[in-house]
């Protein structure tokens, strides 16, 4: 009986530690971007929208997105961003030709 206890205990650790592990994180402290635990101060570069986003208070956050660049009377071409990519990679660029 008493090996039946130790696995009674032993099982109810293992579903407490599992259960643990997989609780979603508190972002009471700071901003949860895309899914993403960011600690205030802290920066993220997201997908969508396509910026570097940084933490300023417990939830909220601003930041800045992709530079745009003139080639003045210049003729240019656009290369587009892969959207899957974090800032800066989902940013599109300007090429001067």
């Amino acid at each position: 009986m008493s090996n039946m206890k130790t696995l009674g205990l032993f099982l109810c650790i293992v579903l407490l530690v599992v259960a643990e592990a997989t609780s979603p994180q508190k972002f009471d402290d700071g901003c949860s971007i895309e899914g993403n635990y960011v600690a205030v101060g802290a920066t993220y570069d997201a997908k969508s929208p396509c910026a570097r986003l940084q933490c300023t208070a417990p939830g909220a956050y601003m930041g800045s997105g992709c530079p745009e660049m003139s080639c003045g009377n210049r003729e240019s071409q656009i290369i587009p961003g892969d959207p899957d990519q974090p800032y800066p990679g989902c940013c599109d660029q300007t090429v001067c030709l």
